[in-house]
């Protein structure tokens, strides 16, 4: 590390996989494949999206009943992967931490566990997971990351908080993309178009590097383990039926610390694949040249994050419905 700065780039492959829900043992085993198809390829770290290993189901009796401990069989036959391979994966899944269930994103390296992140924002369907309570960010290499799961990336404090932390890399971790923002069944692009809306705001806002990883292909839910959308109100969104099939935007990006998307999957199609990708860590030492600002006690120089009038920000821990005109 220099100045805060990682020496060397990071190579990231986000695999937008095809997770059953509900077969661990078949996950489990794509994970495995797409680990040594990235390893061959360079690959320092391979993401999958969020909960990927147990699919993402909706009953909260079975997503209890298939999450595991940091030390159970997944995350050992992943860390013994990792350790043959020397590569670093992070994996979404349903973690047992004593007698609490999350909705986490894992990092695991060749030497174990480097840490983990729990999904904050908990609603629709994801009631079965006890919410997180911190923003955390791991070390991979010379590298700092951070994660937002899903939901938590909408927020703007999650990615600031983890930019602040000192992370380099934000990785965003999706299970979403069936229905739009009008609640309506989702053509491929659409997913992909509203998330462009504010997603380089992620990295501007922060000088960081984004990559994203969603589900991708079209999945069978035969045994009815999985609502249809989100919400779970009457009528259309009630429990999906026995095999109904569900559609996922098979979509990965990047984007750099200016806000430019710079790699991504295939819009047009959904399946299943893997996005290859290198951070430069001069491309984020550049955006990050220092600036000047006036404070009222005089000129403070630095980094965008570093000159900002905090002393301003107190209303953004108030809701907005307790905030006075």
């Amino acid at each position: 590390m220099v100045n805060g700065y990682p020496n060397s780039p990071l190579k990231v492959a986000a695999v937008a996989m095809r997770s059953e829900f509900g077969d661990v043992e078949h996950n489990l085993d794509g994970m495995l494949r797409w680990m040594e198809v990235a390893a061959r390829r360079g690959a320092d770290l391979v993401c999958f999206p969020e909960i990927a290993l147990q699919g993402y189901c909706t009953l909260p009796t079975l997503i209890r009943g298939l999450a595991e401990t940091i030390d159970g069989p997944s995350c050992t036959a992943l860390a013994e992967k990792a350790f043959a391979l020397g590569v670093t994966v992070s994996t979404g899944m349903s973690l047992r931490e004593g007698d609490r269930v999350y909705n986490s994103q894992v990092f695991i390296g060749p030497t174990g566990l480097l840490g983990a992140q729990h999904k904050v924002h908990i609603c629709g369907n994801d009631r079965a997971y006890d919410p997180g309570s911190s923003w955390n960010v791991v070390r991979v290499g010379e590298w700092d990351i951070g994660t937002t799961i899903c939901l938590d990336a909408e927020f703007p404090e999650a990615a600031r908080i983890q930019g602040i932390k000192g992370a380099h890399l934000l990785l965003m971790s999706f299970a979403t993309g069936r229905r739009n923002s009008l609640n309506q069944a989702a053509r491929p692009e659409d997913w992909v178009k509203e998330l462009m809306y504010w997603a380089p705001a992620r990295a501007y806002d922060n000088r960081v590097f984004v990559v994203g990883v969603n589900h991708g292909g079209e999945v069978r839910d035969d045994r009815a383990l999985a609502v249809a959308n989100p919400g779970g109100r009457p009528g259309e969104e009630e429990w999906a039926p026995p095999g109904t099939i569900h559609r996922w935007p098979g979509y990965s990006f990047a984007i750099n610390p200016l806000g430019a998307v710079f790699a991504e999957s295939d819009r047009s199609q959904r399946d299943e694949n893997m996005l290859l990708v290198e951070l430069d860590p001069d491309v984020m030492r550049k955006a990050r040249t220092p600036i000047t600002v006036k404070w009222p006690t005089g000129e403070v120089e630095g980094h965008f994050l570093n000159v900002r009038r905090a002393d301003t920000f107190g209303d953004i821990l108030t809701r907005y419905d307790q905030v006075e005109a």
